[in-house]
Formats: structure tokens, C-alpha cells, sequence
């Protein structure tokens, strides 16, 4: 599709540590282990997209843990797909793959300055605190978590929220 774009490359993303190793560090790998991911301090955002895209990507929707982009080093040979944004949006997304497995990664959106490692390859537990682009679910969940429209304000969003 013209949305999408798919860049084979070896990614060797570097982050700075901070001196006192007190922050919490946060571990993954793909299914195979070929591509390993590390993310530095707690997430900015634990939540659960029902976008379409996240649809499409996932086959279901996605459980994002949103760290600061340049606190996630990415190494391994991945394959980045490039989501250009629909009209009038000025942010795409860059979603990345293990060349070898196929398996999801990440999904990098730097004009918020932040990626979404897939809370599937973690090596710990994350408890969601939303639900965005509720209007598009596919499952209707209850678990008494705010379901916004598309996005909370502080993303962008009309801060908008809907019934379960």
C-alpha cells in the first residue's frame, strides 16, 4: 500500500545511561532472540490502542508500553515498515520487525518522542491505564479502564471518552 514501506536494515540504536544505575531496566527479544530490545526507566504510558493500524499489524489490538524514545536501544538485523500518516496528521510511525522470525518489535512515533515496545516481548509485566481509538474496537472490553474516542489531550487527542 502507499502507507506503508518496508526498509530492510541493521539497527544499532544507542541510548545514554544515566550514571546512577538506579533506574529500572527493561529487557526483550523477538521470538527467535535475534533482535533484543532495552529500555531505560519506567514507561510513560501503559495503555491499549484499537486502532486500525494496530489491528492490521498485530491481527488484534495492541498492548503498548510507551518508553522515551532515546532511553530504547534496539540491536539486531529488524526490517522497518514505514506508516506514513493519513491526511492532516503530521505524525507517521515506524514499525520494526526481526528479519529472521518476522516477530513485532516496535513501533517508533518520533514526533510524540516515544516508542512502543511490544509489551509481548518484556520481560515484565505491565498493567494497562487506558484504552485509545476506542471507536475503532473490534473486542468491546470491560475492565473499568477510560476508553477514549482516539486519543487522551496530552497525545493529541480530543480527550473524548466512551461507555464500555
Amino acid at each position: 500500500s502507499e502507507r506503508a514501506r518496508a526498509t530492510p536494515r541493521r539497527v544499532r540504536r544507542r541510548i545514554s545511561t544515566p550514571s546512577n544505575m538506579s533506574e529500572t531496566v527493561t529487557n526483550g527479544a523477538c521470538y527467535c532472540g535475534a533482535v533484543k530490545v532495552t529500555a531505560v526507566g519506567d514507561p510513560k504510558a501503559v495503555l491499549v490502542c484499537h486502532c486500525r493500524d494496530c489491528a492490521r499489524w498485530f491481527g488484534s489490538l495492541n498492548m503498548a508500553t510507551l518508553f522515551e524514545r532515546d532511553k530504547v536501544t534496539v540491536t539486531g538485523e529488524t526490517v522497518e515498515v514505514t506508516n506514513t500518516p493519513p491526511e492532516g496528521k503530521d505524525q507517521g510511525s515506524y514499525r520494526t520487525t526481526c528479519v529472521k522470525c518476522k516477530g513485532n518489535v516496535l513501533n517508533d512515533h518520533p514526533g510524540m518522542g516515544l516508542t512502543d515496545v511490544c509489551s509481548g516481548i518484556l520481560d515484565r509485566p505491565f498493567e494497562p491505564a487506558f484504552h485509545i481509538n476506542y471507536q475503532s474496537a473490534t473486542w468491546k472490553i470491560k475492565d473499568g479502564l477510560p476508553k477514549f474516542k482516539d486519543l487522551p489531550a496530552p497525545f493529541g487527542g480530543s480527550d473524548e471518552t466512551m461507555p464500555e
